[in-house]
């Protein structure tokens, strides 16, 4: 729990003054494992329904919370009922759907007050006089004034002879309550043929039609040798509890993918499936034809997404939330929101992390769990989704090895918690990184290569212009072991791009080789015999000598402990892990000194001075600018009456962005309106040879 204020605190300070959105872990229930579920909107409020453990069983939390004040301001544990996954309101009451999870045996709903949130009563239900004898309860749902409780009814009296499935045919049932909750009617949806129907998510249409999916396992007969087959199905029903409308999907793959539901003022029905393994949203016309369908994968790689809930914008864009997991890059699982257009063509998609909840002790073996079950969009295009945070508390039962935390995430009409919107955001990110893949850094490293050759002394940079290659701009590593420089030797091609730094391959991928966003779990697959997996052990700081903490990652593999700095890259066998695995012990830091804009970041510590090249001579703050801040006219002042004979001007992520020839000192000025708001970073190069280095900051 003070992990968790302090991570509160450090998420209050940094969106307070630095960014316009924000995420929140809430934690008003003591470590106890409360996931929210699912919630209802009044307003500016969102009552959140939460799943949690009071003693043996699993029981509700509800809370409110203010949209317009980012807080949760009541919170009321309610023993007496029992966890569930959906909020109705009615008759100034919310309305939520239960079932026993000890026996199984009944579905129950509660009343609960709006104002106090104190629980009024609790009727069960169940068929009675029936073969059914389990119950689980599903999707809830208000429809004509009554509220449609969805869930599945288990009959142990037929048989389906197949391994591997459940014996049970597993029927789909909806007790149907009026406003006073006495049972109007039920409905048994058995599945078509023998297996499961179950149901997976209701919405109701601008007509006035209640559309409910369902996933069905069902027995194909028609082949040499009968099996279960799975596929989606949608039924639509009218007031009058008739089946107007019926969808069959294709046969899917084994994998079971969650359908959600979502219906536009057209009449438009959304819902997301899969199949090839692969995640589809798709639009459906009112007559059951297909308008069209988007796939949310990424044509590289191997993501599972489970989406668990779509709505429709304002603007009629759809918008999803849930979970997806990296099969290959061991990511763990992360809360996942996506935008469509009304055409089909996805906007964006995010995955949304917490960095273990925090929590930096968390060992290897549980990596991060962040999901997404509701979401919302608010009258200014935000959205808001709440779900879940696993926490890791510790070995020793009855409280580890982990818990789960109520998470609130709150985003731009993008899905952007921060300014700077990469496709992973996680609370970690900061917005003012410093890159490594720049002209202006330049190092001297030991270099130790393998199986006895002798060691080198080189200095390492970056060329100033960048090479497109495949579509994408690189810059050259370059390294020399003549102190003075030159010749210089190419060490490949590298890029950076939101934390993230990539090298360029011949007629293969680009290979991911610093990632500053990964957080405890993570992990860097090797690519060859050579090279082995390193997993992220630590995540911290590390201040360098410039004053400025920088983000530091320390990993452990069979090939050894590494750490990377932000904006330097690796300490240990820089560039060398990357490429072998070192087979002995005692190797040195191999990094000797770092330095960027001619300024020293970093010195070895076993060291009293370090190797010099021209670089080093540049001295920072030697020429004034001013105004600094500023947004027009650049001058400059300084003690060398020599003309400028170039100036040079790089974005944050060394990119030159602004050039200017034969400039006179305290006469001649620069035009910088044409420069992003930001921070800049320049060198000047008089006529007698001198160079000097400054810091700028463009503001709007």
């Amino acid at each position: 729990m003070k992990q968790i204020l302090i991570a509160l605190l450090f998420l209050n300070a940094c969106t307070s003054f630095c960014q316009p959105w924000y995420l929140k872990i809430i934690d008003p229930f003591n470590g106890k494992r409360e996931k929210a579920t699912d919630f209802f909107r009044i307003e500016d409020t969102l009552v959140i329904r939460t799943l949690g453990a009071c003693g043996d069983k699993l029981c509700t939390t509800l809370g409110k919370y203010s949209t317009a004040n980012n807080e949760m301001y009541q919170v009321e544990y309610l023993d007496l009922v029992e966890g569930g996954f959906s909020v109705m309101f009615g008759n100034d009451k919310f309305i939520l759907s239960s079932e026993d999870k000890i026996q199984n045996e009944v579905i129950s709903v509660s009343q609960v007050d709006n104002p106090t949130l104190n629980h009024i009563s609790t009727i069960d239900l169940k068929i009675s006089d029936s073969r059914y004898y389990y119950y689980t309860i599903k999707r809830s749902i208000e429809f004509d004034n009554k509220f449609f409780i969805g869930c599945q009814a288990s009959d142990n009296q037929t048989y389906i002879p197949y391994p591997g499935w459940y014996n049970d045919q597993e029927s789909a049932v909806f007790f149907v309550l009026d406003e006073n909750l006495q049972t109007d009617t039920i409905l048994i949806l058995p599945p078509s043929s023998g297996a499961h129907l179950r149901i997976e998510d209701l919405a109701v249409g601008p007509d006035s039609i209640l559309y409910v999916s369902f996933l069905e396992k069902y027995l194909k007969s028609d082949v040499p040798v009968p099996y279960l087959e799975i596929r989606k199905v949608l039924y639509g029903f009218d007031k009058n509890y008739n089946k107007v409308f019926e969808w069959t999907g294709p046969n899917l793959d084994i994998q079971e993918s969650w359908a959600c539901l979502a219906i536009g003022l057209d009449s438009t029905i959304y819902m997301n499936h899969k199949h090839d393994y692969r995640t589809y949203l798709m639009a459906m016309k009112p007559d059951g034809s297909v308008q069209w369908e988007c796939l949310l994968d990424s044509t590289i790689g191997w993501n599972l997404y489970n989406i668990r809930r779509i709505t429709i914008a304002d603007n009629g864009d759809i918008v999803g939330a849930g979970t997806i997991s990296s099969v290959i890059d061991e990511l763990g699982v992360s809360g996942f929101l996506f935008r469509v257009d009304s055409n089909g063509h996805l906007k964006w998609k995010r995955a949304i992390r917490v960095n273990k909840g925090f929590d930096l002790t968390v060992p290897l073996i549980y990596p991060y769990e962040t999901g997404l079950e509701d979401l919302t969009e608010l009258p200014n295009g935000d959205l808001i989704s709440v779900g879940y945070v696993r926490k890791y508390v510790g070995s020793t039962l009855p409280d580890g090895p982990y818990n789960f935390d109520i998470w609130i995430v709150r985003t731009s009409s993008e899905g952007c918690l921060w300014e700077d919107c990469p496709y992973i955001q996680d609370i970690v990110t900061k917005d003012n990184y410093i890159p490594f893949v720049t002209p202006l850094n330049e190092w001297v490293a030991d270099f130790i290569p393998p199986h006895g050759f002798p060691s080198e002394i080189r200095r390492y940079t970056f060329s100033a212009d960048s090479v497109l290659k495949d579509g994408k701009y690189y810059h050259e590593l370059i390294y020399s072991i003549n102190m003075s420089g030159g010749p210089w030797i190419s060490g490949g091609f590298l890029r950076e791009e939101s934390g993230r730094t990539y090298k360029w391959l011949n007629n293969m991928p680009e290979r991911l080789i610093y990632d500053f966003n990964f957080g405890i779990g993570d992990s860097l697959p090797g690519v060859d015999a050579n090279q082995a997996t390193r997993y992220v052990t630590q995540v911290g700081s590390m201040q360098l000598l410039d004053g400025i903490p920088r983000k530091s990652i320390e990993f452990n593999s069979i090939c050894g402990q590494s750490r990377w700095v932000e904006g330097i890259g690796e300490l240990e066998d820089f560039m060398y892990s990357e490429v072998f695995c070192s087979l002995w012990d005692g190797v040195p830091l191999n990094i000797r000194c770092f330095s960027t804009n001619g300024q020293l970041l970093y010195l070895r510590p076993d060291l009293s001075g370090c190797y010099t090249s021209a670089v080093t001579d540049v001295e920072m703050g030697a020429i004034r600018v001013f105004p600094n801040p500023g947004s027009g006219i650049l001058y400059f002042e300084t003690e060398n009456e020599e003309p400028i004979t170039n100036l040079m001007i790089y974005n944050c992520l060394g990119a030159l962005v602004l050039t200017a020839n034969n400039l006179l000192p305290q006469n001649n000025g620069v035009n910088i309106s044409a420069l992003p708001p930001g921070v800049y970073t320049g060198q000047v190069h008089f006529g007698d040879g001198e160079t000097r280095a400054f810091k700028l900051a463009v503001k709007e």
